[in-house]
């Protein structure tokens, strides 16, 4: 399914007591990684409750902590490459310092919730130096 951001997420589970043979198993999961996974992200895993390994929860963590990092990685980068086409703008006439302090204050923000305050902080610092630069 579609969420709001166009990310396409979705969950199957395949009870083992239910699907039988094991085989059609191992016929899903190549199915699901062409249909859903990109050469960029893996965006499909398979994740065994039932296996003799039980470490399904440090899988499963490990997983959600690597989504949220690339997602984190990818907004961090689109805010700063928007950042660097207003920054190249600043001195033309049609500049606007309130597109810009939106964009660099969210970049910051996003950074002060993932707990990176020495970027967050970075951030204000450069842009106070624009506010001061500009003469807003």
């Amino acid at each position: 399914m579609m969420n709001g951001s166009g990310l396409l997420c979705s969950c199957l589970r395949l009870n083992p007591t239910i699907i039988r043979p094991p085989s059609l198993h191992r016929k899903y999961m190549p199915n699901l990684r062409f249909e859903f996974s990109s050469r960029k992200r893996e965006r499909c895993c398979k994740l065994d409750m039932h296996g003799p390994e039980a470490n399904f929860w440090e899988d499963l963590e490990s997983k959600i902590v690597e989504c949220i990092r690339n997602t984190l990685d990818r907004r961090i980068q689109f805010y700063e490459e928007e950042i660097r086409k207003l920054s190249e703008q600043r001195f033309k006439p049609v500049w606007n310092f309130c597109n810009f302090f939106i964009l660099k204050e969210s970049l910051a923000f996003m950074f002060e919730m993932a707990h990176l305050h020495e970027d967050s902080l970075r951030e204000y610092d450069e842009l106070e130096l624009c506010y001061l630069e500009t003469g807003a």
